[in-house]
């Protein structure tokens, strides 16, 4: 529908600040967000999320910085975190374009705020512009929960940072947002059956035996 189409662009606009706002490490907001859609009759979560200027029914979905923001530079200077952000980028792209579920929407707003304490249910409801039992029941519709989607988006990335980048265990806990590198793996056997040592072994030994 088009309501769910309308907040899978708010979702990929929250994402994009965010994302620019960690790879800087400063505060880095746009100056005008513009949106296709109707404007909604409450503004309240548009404004914290974006803080930026709004505009509705125009011809397109666009973030607009102020000049001085484009010379800001990216702290982050380990290509491989580099290329992470890239991949994810388009991966939420092209997620945008081949899902409306709500699930897919949910997965979004995880990614964007992973690495934060304060990740909850409450946290993505005010993401998707719902409250809390209505984001409940309306995945419950879908057969979801908050948990299992943060745990399906936790695994999918543990695994391709532990094979695809190589990356060590400490590092992908951090990047999965598990502060402590036990409670990470003892998630990651209760997902795959394997630690993420025997994890990246056992891929290792299907690639070499190809």
């Amino acid at each position: 529908s088009s309501d769910t189409f309308d907040a899978a662009i708010e979702v990929a606009m929250s994402v994009t600040v965010g994302m620019l706002n960690r790879i800087t490490h400063q505060v880095v907001y746009p100056a005008e967000a513009t949106f296709s859609s109707p404007r909604p009759e409450d503004l309240k979560e548009h404004k914290r999320i974006l803080q930026a200027a709004l505009s509705f029914n125009e011809k397109g979905d666009t973030l607009i910085y102020d000049r001085q923001f484009h010379e800001v530079p990216v702290t982050f200077s380990n290509p491989a975190l580099h290329a992470l952000f890239d991949k994810h980028a388009h991966d939420m792209l092209a997620a945008l374009k081949k899902k409306t579920d709500l699930s897919s929407q949910v997965k979004m707003a995880i990614l964007d705020h992973l690495r934060e304490d304060s990740l909850s249910l409450q946290m993505v409801a005010e993401d998707l512009y719902m409250s809390t039992r209505t984001l409940q029941r309306k995945l419950e519709r879908e057969g979801a929960s908050f948990q299992a989607l943060l745990d399906e988006v936790r695994q999918e990335l543990a695994e391709d940072y532990l094979v695809r980048l190589g990356m060590s265990v400490s590092d992908t806990s951090f990047m999965v947002g598990l502060s402590e590198p036990s409670a990470f793996v003892r998630s990651f056997k209760r997902w795959t059956g394997l630690s993420p040592k025997e994890y990246q072994i056992q891929h290792r030994q299907k690639v070499s035996s190809l």
